[in-house]
């Protein structure tokens, strides 16, 4: 949260583009098309969402799931090893773009760090109710 910013950046950070609003919770489909802004990134990597699902985050050692996150998104932007807590967004809208989420990990990492699989992002509306924030909903575009 300390580099926390309303604008997505281009070409390595100058050019920024405003987030303008939030994307809804029941708003995205499969084959949206949506794009990665993260610390690896020089621009923006776009892809797809592919689906909805769970994903295991922690397993205890007979690789049972103890900690689960629900309702994430897979989408197949290109994403590696340091693009978690990226900015996931649409493309340019009206001058702005609309947020999506915020990147979480990679359903295949490889041992160079490049994810062979999908992109894994937790939707906007649940990060901004986990922060207790909804600045980025709007009357027009709420989050819920």
């Amino acid at each position: 949260r300390q580099f926390a910013s309303h604008k997505v950046y281009q070409a390595g950070n100058q050019f920024g583009v405003s987030v303008t609003v939030g994307q809804q919770v029941t708003q995205d489909r499969v084959g949206d098309y949506v794009c990665l802004n993260a610390r690896k990134a020089e621009g923006w990597r776009c892809g797809t969402i592919q689906g909805f699902g769970t994903v295991c985050y922690q397993a205890d050692a007979w690789g049972n799931c103890t900690l689960w996150f629900e309702e994430m998104r897979f989408a197949s932007y290109a994403s590696m090893f340091g693009d978690s807590g990226g900015a996931v967004h649409s493309a340019i809208i009206g001058g702005g773009v609309r947020a999506y989420g915020v990147h979480s990990g990679c359903t295949w990492l490889g041992q160079d760090d490049v994810c062979y699989g999908l992109g894994i992002y937790s939707h906007i509306a649940h990060v901004l109710w986990e922060l207790g924030q909804l600045a980025l909903c709007t009357a027009n575009a709420p989050c819920s």
